[in-house]
């Protein structure tokens, strides 16, 4: 979770010298206009971006190409590395540096999707004409040929991108998520409470907003026996209210984790978009050893909660009156999780840059 503090990745980096280049994106593109000056300045930024583009005018990189390509030469002619890695979206970032590879025949270039391109509903590519969605369509082509291989976390993105260029196949692997051990506090154990405290920490996403406040309202039918608190960025998605749920505002993820060691259970919410992979949060709850109750969609990831013993799946949010909190219990630290450590995943990439291959 993103705060206002400086999150474990910071200090990750602290030694690594950082480099960035001057963003061009409009800013009144960049949130819902609210007046009419916004307005106005929205729809002029757009149509001069529609303009000046033949694909996707939200891509926030597509004004950049200059100023990341000053920044980002200097830096290879100084730094020559072995690997570049670069991920998407802004997608246009990656075009951008699939121009630039043949020029730098000593370094390896890996693309890396974090969410899908032209099949995908973000980033407005949904709603694009056809003309606009075939350009795009080309610049991701171009993408996968060029680069010398692309990974992503999520299956269903490595298996669609396989099946769109079977020529690539061969370059196309799944790299999961992982979690870093050092990102954690000591452990902590649950507070000593005559009520079962349930916590939920991250995203409400519009498809399960309803879902989130008949949790809370569950919770507040029985008083006697359970409380909540909630951590996140967008808390208006809730409206239901009262005693026994706390409403915090998104914190640093190290606090969060104190926060959820200290509870009886981990409400964890499950999009329909992201069903069938596994997150880097599945595997930080699994590391603080805190059980988990799953709701939303069901797919690969509530079958890794359940197969894992991670907690359980309800499908429906009277269920929770079912759960017997007090043998509600998960190991800590279980022995599968390390190969989802980053010792482990950057094992693996070091192989793939080897050998061609994942382990």
């Amino acid at each position: 979770m993103k705060g206002k503090k400086k999150s474990p990745w910071s200090s990750d980096v602290r030694e690594i010298p950082l480099f960035t280049y001057t963003h061009r994106f409009p800013d009144a593109l960049t949130k819902n206009p609210s007046n009419f000056i916004e307005k106005l300045a929205y729809r002029l930024w757009l149509g001069y971006l529609k303009l000046v583009s033949k694909g996707s005018p939200y891509d926030r990189a597509i004004l950049d190409r200059g100023s990341f390509y000053q920044v980002f030469v200097e830096q290879m002619d100084a730094f020559k590395p072995d690997v570049v890695i670069s991920t998407g979206a802004p997608f246009r970032l990656l075009t951008y540096l699939a121009e630039l590879i043949d020029a730098f025949p000593e370094t390896q270039f890996i693309a890396d999707f974090r969410d899908p391109w032209t099949w995908g509903e973000s980033y407005g590519y949904a709603n694009l004409s056809e003309k606009r969605l075939n350009f795009e369509k080309q610049l991701e082509a171009k993408v996968v040929s060029k680069f010398h291989y692309t990974t992503s976390p999520w299956p269903q993105i490595v298996e669609r991108l396989q099946r769109l260029y079977p020529g690539a196949k061969q370059k196309i692997h799944l790299l999961p998520h992982a979690y870093d051990p050092d990102d954690f506090p000591a452990k902590l154990q649950p507070t000593k409470s005559d009520k079962h405290v349930l916590v939920f920490g991250g995203t409400i996403y519009h498809s399960l907003q309803d879902t989130l406040n008949e949790i809370i309202a569950f919770v507040k039918k029985h008083p006697q026996n359970l409380t909540m608190e909630i951590y996140s960025g967008n808390l208006n998605k809730i409206h239901e209210r009262g005693d026994g749920i706390k409403m915090h505002s998104q914190i640093p993820s190290l606090e969060f984790f104190e926060k959820a060691q200290q509870s009886h259970a981990i409400i964890f919410l499950i999009p329909e978009h992201a069903k069938d992979g596994v997150p880097t949060k599945l595997y930080e709850y699994a590391y603080l050893g805190r059980p988990i109750i799953a709701m939303g969609y069901r797919g690969k990831v509530s079958a890794f909660v359940e197969e894992k013993s991670l907690g359980i799946f309800v499908d429906n949010v009277s269920d929770l009156g079912k759960v017997d909190f007090d043998l509600f219990k998960v190991p800590a630290e279980p022995d599968w999780l390390v190969e989802y450590n980053y010792a482990h995943i950057t094992k693996s990439l070091l192989k793939l840059l080897n050998n061609g291959e994942l382990e």
